[in-house]
């Protein structure tokens, strides 16, 4: 997290969206502020199981549970290259 504050891994990149699915919810909010997020340059947060708007030219984080289904609503966002 602090790289991502300062930049210096990320370079220019403003800001991102968080890609979590049911079960990493749950981790996430248990483990930290929506504040401290938005303090980390995360600006949106979206579901995996939901029909999501795409943002492509946004960077995104996913943090996905190794199911077969998650795995698949993954790959499932990158299937269409000029609208991830």
């Amino acid at each position: 997290m602090k790289e991502m504050r300062t930049g210096k891994k990320y370079g220019n990149i403003k800001c991102f969206i968080l890609v979590l699915d049911s079960e990493t919810v749950k981790v996430i909010s248990s483990m930290i502020k929506i504040v401290e997020l938005m303090e980390n340059k995360i600006i949106n947060i979206e579901k995996l199981e939901r029909v999501r708007k795409p943002f492509p030219k946004m960077h995104a984080i996913y943090f996905i549970t190794p199911t077969e289904d998650s795995v698949e609503k993954l790959c499932n966002d990158f299937e269409k290259k000029s609208n991830p």
